[in-house]
């Protein structure tokens, strides 16, 4: 849970809604993910899409029939390749690995803490959705 650490900025906000009991779907976190995807804009288009990638494959075996231990697993994989990047990251770029790592581990914690394959289905549209603003904004 994002070790204990206070989010702020969109986020925050997504923590909170996803706290209230709204889902990656549901139309006011869709609309976060402009400012989600400016607060995370600074991290190697490379490096990010590893992770989108990751998550895509992840819902992809989801729909195939994992179970949700082994997602919860390969979650916590996941999230422990941020925080090596982030332990690994320049002081430069630390403040923007801090950010991703405060984004995937806000999204994971929701995932893991409801109905798992759905979840992570969700999460994978969100990301997308993220990933083609910061995309966006990296190609201006």
């Amino acid at each position: 849970m994002n070790g204990g650490r206070d989010v702020s900025g969109k986020i925050g906000t997504l923590r909170d809604q996803l706290r209230s009991g709204k889902s990656f779907t549901d139309d006011s976190i869709m609309d976060l993910a402009p400012a989600v995807a400016d607060e995370i804009s600074e991290i190697a288009t490379t490096k990010l899409r590893q992770y989108f990638d990751e998550i895509k494959g992840l819902a992809r075996m989801a729909e195939a029939g994992l179970s949700d231990k082994q997602i919860k697993v390969k979650l916590r994989l996941i999230e422990s390749r941020a925080k090596y990047d982030l332990g690994r990251a320049s002081k430069r770029d630390r403040a923007a690995f801090q950010k991703l790592n405060d984004f995937l581990t806000t999204s994971f914690d929701h995932v893991r803490s409801g109905k798992v394959e759905e979840r992570i289905k969700q999460f994978a549209l969100f990301f997308e959705c993220v990933y083609g603003y910061f995309y966006y904004k990296r190609a201006r």
